[in-house]
């Protein structure tokens, strides 16, 4: 089978580089932050003052206390900004990011769904300073709910590695979905519980997971928070994850060798 209709043999031939990924992962950070004297640290400062005013102006408007609020919506926006990046920022990956590699080689797609991935992450680690310094500043609670904080770090990393190879597939073939998930996104951020908790719908608390980014937030705001989530959002995203995989291997199975001229 050709390599580009196979997804184990692309994860066989992914995994056997994974060094390579990360120099590249590096190398693109690099090139898009070339002449800056801050880098990506620029978008950890503009994250951190969009928190701020958020949270000065909702915690009024909610009556919470602000050392209580800011946390979770600063834990929650920069989780939301991972699966930004799965979505509004894969669409673009075969026919722009990486067109010209797509279309003048013969490695496959999850190469560079993989760099894509690594890059998010190394972005996400530039948030890690902030993060402590809330807890040492706030004095946040670290308890055995932390801990939750791993399952639910593994199951984001591994929903962002279908949802962008799915995302990316859908996009190159129709290219009207690149602005239509940027502004479907831009809205997710009101409707996704980041500047809101679901407690606060009352009798309808539920229906916050009609809105399926909402279980990847309660995996990772609430563990930040030392907080029990529950067990909704991990069967949330195991299920996820399983139908998400098999809407991939079908798509790379029947679509896979196209993907090439449809990055041109």
């Amino acid at each position: 089978m050709n390599l580009h209709n196979d997804l184990i043999r692309q994860y066989d031939y992914v995994f056997k580089r994974l060094q390579n990924i990360s120099v590249l992962a590096f190398f693109d950070i690099t090139i898009k932050y070339k002449r800056t004297t801050l880098g990506p640290i620029w978008n950890v400062l503009a994250l951190l003052l969009t928190t701020i005013l958020l949270s000065i102006v909702f915690s009024m408007l909610f009556n919470r206390s602000l050392s209580e609020y800011l946390p979770r919506v600063y834990f929650g926006i920069t989780t939301f900004s991972f699966i930004t990046a799965a979505t509004s920022g894969a669409v673009g990956l075969i026919s722009g990011t990486y067109s010209s590699n797509i279309r003048n080689s013969e490695i496959p797609l999850q190469f560079y769904i993989f760099r894509h991935g690594a890059v998010t992450l190394i972005n996400y680690l530039h948030y890690l300073p902030i993060i402590i310094l809330i807890y040492l500043v706030l004095k946040i609670d670290v308890n055995i709910h932390t801990f939750l904080l791993i399952p639910g770090f593994i199951l984001l990393l591994l929903n962002f590695l279908w949802i962008t190879t799915v995302m990316s597939v859908i996009g190159s073939r129709f290219r009207d979905v690149i602005p239509l998930t940027e502004v479907l996104m831009s809205a997710g951020t009101l409707l996704t519980p980041i500047l809101w908790d679901k407690e606060q719908l009352g009798a309808y608390a539920n229906y916050a997971y009609l809105n399926p980014f909402t279980f990847f937030i309660e995996a990772i705001k609430y563990p930040f928070m030392g907080i029990n989530p529950g067990f909704i959002p991990y069967i949330g995203l195991i299920i996820f994850l399983i139908i998400g995989n098999l809407i991939q291997y079908i798509m790379i199975k029947k679509f896979g060798h196209r993907i090439p001229y449809w990055a041109s």
